[in-house]
């Protein structure tokens, strides 16, 4: 951080004279590197540091030819401006949640072929989490996970993870660790905290979703009392342990309000609700506005996640009714009748300047986290309990066995995979290109066959892949 002239490191010399800044700094530490035909990950707290190193990096385009292919999938996919793509034009990877399954996988792959030319790779804490690389080196941007409010200083822990993904997987007897920020080695030359666990730490508080996890020798009496409230509320309504078990994120209480939610219903709303899963089992799936307005409003008072908050709080006027929705159904209808793209172009077109890199990467981040994030996690999870409850309750009111209840299952899949048959959704597991899911998908042979032809030759080196796979 304060180094200004001439520095060895581990037998590499870099030269930060009038090279202050951390931009001037990276491009020496990546020069040399390269010079020296080794690779180097560049650590980023945030997913836009990331792809603003990967930016700012000046390299020349390589010779893509070994994974042009991929390239050209990418391109015929994506905005050509898209960080990622230019990125792969210069041999840079970059990798954080906001990028699709698929593409992390195999910028991982080609950053660990050295005769791909991807000799570095800007990554966020994702690079720390079961992937494996060949990293030599490894360049600390900043001693902090995330940004802004959300920014955490790292633990030693997380500091020595984040060390020890340089110098791995049997290439290297050691790895070099280059830090941009002082504080690092502050942190990864502490004695650091003794790891804990809330649940076996008598002395800190528990939430009460804590408490069903924690043994019993470690709960205090706030918790034992919780415990025993929870049980009388559950045999009071006859809720199986089966049920109420389920979807561990989100505490039995809160499962508890939802059932008395939608047990307080009245028939018209319960009408709803069986139209809205009319609708959603029907040939061609649909949202049905009513109904998942009615869900909405089930599941809103347990919802904690801020930003899931807001759009069931925000509404907008029905130009067929004089009715108000949520804005969640019209950003879920969209993503479910035009895909990510769909999402990707209304996002594009709401930047004051689409047409700049800029703006195609801040609706990239935008559309990823809404789809990534708040549907397939935070709203699976809560409509996920809503399921449940509302299956129950049909099934002790009409006294049918729960497996005969119907209720949103085929929503939650959606959801949950972007796929329906068994096949598709081990597809939609491995990391694939949608093409190839909905070919799993298709109706019959014919649409399976169409969808196939349309393949490109990324596509189908996947396929062959996949269906290996799944065929054994």
């Amino acid at each position: 951080e304060n180094e200004r002239g001439r520095i060895t490191i581990d037998g590499l010399d870099f030269n930060f004279t009038r090279k202050s800044a951390k931009k001037a700094k990276i491009q020496e530490l990546l020069d040399r590197i390269l010079l020296n035909s080794e690779n180097a990950i560049v650590y980023c707290n945030t997913q836009g540091n990331a792809e603003k190193v990967a930016k700012d990096f000046d390299r020349a385009p390589l010779n893509t030819a070994f994974y042009k292919v991929f390239l050209d999938h990418l391109l015929r996919n994506f905005d050509p401006k898209w960080i990622v793509i230019e990125a792969l034009q210069k041999g840079v990877g970059v990798h954080h949640g906001m990028v699709p399954k698929y593409i992390q996988k195999e910028i991982i792959s080609l950053f660990n072929s050295p005769e791909s030319g991807v000799r570095v790779l800007t990554s966020t804490t994702t690079i720390t989490e079961g992937v494996n690389t060949t990293a030599k080196n490894m360049i600390v941007y900043k001693s902090e996970k995330g940004g802004g409010r959300y920014g955490k200083p790292l633990l030693t822990f997380d500091a020595k993870n984040i060390a020890g993904r340089a110098g791995r997987f049997m290439e290297h007897y050691t790895g070099r660790l280059i830090t941009l920020d002082k504080e690092f080695m502050n942190v990864i030359n502490d004695t650091g905290e003794q790891i804990t666990h809330k649940n076996y730490d008598l002395n800190v508080e528990k939430k009460e979703i804590d408490d069903e996890m924690t043994p019993e020798q470690y709960l205090d009496d706030r918790s034992r009392e919780r415990l025993l409230q929870i049980r009388a509320m559950q045999e009071a309504r006859g809720i199986p342990d089966q049920i109420l078990s389920q979807f561990k994120v989100i505490s039995k209480r809160d499962k508890i309000k939802i059932y008395d939610n939608i047990a307080a219903l009245s028939p018209l709303f319960h009408q709803r609700i069986k139209r809205f899963i009319a609708r959603l089992n029907a040939p061609r799936m649909a949202l049905e506005k009513d109904g998942f307005q009615v869900i909405l409003d089930v599941i809103y008072e347990v919802v904690e996640n801020e930003t899931l908050k807001a759009m069931i709080e925000n509404t907008f006027k029905d130009n067929y009714s004089p009715n108000h929705y949520s804005i969640l159904f019209a950003a879920l209808n969209s993503y479910l009748s035009t895909g990510f793209n769909g999402v990707y172009n209304y996002n594009l077109r709401r930047e004051n300047n689409p047409n700049s890199s800029s703006a195609v990467n801040s609706a990239m981040r935008k559309t990823s986290s809404l789809i990534y994030n708040t549907f397939k996690y935070q709203l699976v999870k809560y409509i996920g309990v809503f399921n449940l409850m509302y299956k129950f309750y049909i099934s002790e009111r009409d006294r049918i066995p729960y497996e005969d209840a119907t209720g949103i299952d085929v929503l939650l899949i959606k959801l949950e995979y972007n796929a329906f048959s068994e096949e598709a959704r081990i597809a939609s597991d491995y990391g694939v290109p949608q093409k190839i899911i909905d070919y799993y998908d298709s109706p019959n042979q014919n649409e399976a066959n169409r969808i196939q032809g349309s393949f490109d030759g990324y596509e189908k080196t996947i396929f062959e892949r996949i269906n290996n796979i799944i065929n054994k």
